[in-house]
């Protein structure tokens, strides 16, 4: 009964983007391909995901969370502020 109530109450801190976009390259999640398998650019068990939750220093000395696809995760942050900024 506990873990039923817990579940229910829980607190979803950054959870993933409302509209469902890479929050780099703002491609929706039906365009994209899920992590895992062939050409898999992340170690760890991401298999099935669109969009996994990374921590970029998105401007000097401030880290941030952010949702990238398999795509962007793999950007160094100079690219990925490139990318970011040529979608916004």
């Amino acid at each position: 009964m506990w873990s039923r109530i817990s579940l229910e109450k829980t607190v979803h801190i950054n959870p993933p983007p409302r509209d469902e976009k890479c929050e780099c390259c703002g491609r929706h999640i039906k365009d994209l391909k899920p992590f895992g398998g062939r050409g898999d650019p992340v170690a760890g068990d991401f298999k099935g995901a669109i969009l996994v939750k990374t921590y970029r220093e998105t401007v000097p000395n401030q880290v941030s969370a952010s949702w990238e696809c398999r795509d962007c995760i793999v950007l160094n942050n100079a690219d990925y502020r490139r990318k970011k900024d040529d979608e916004e």
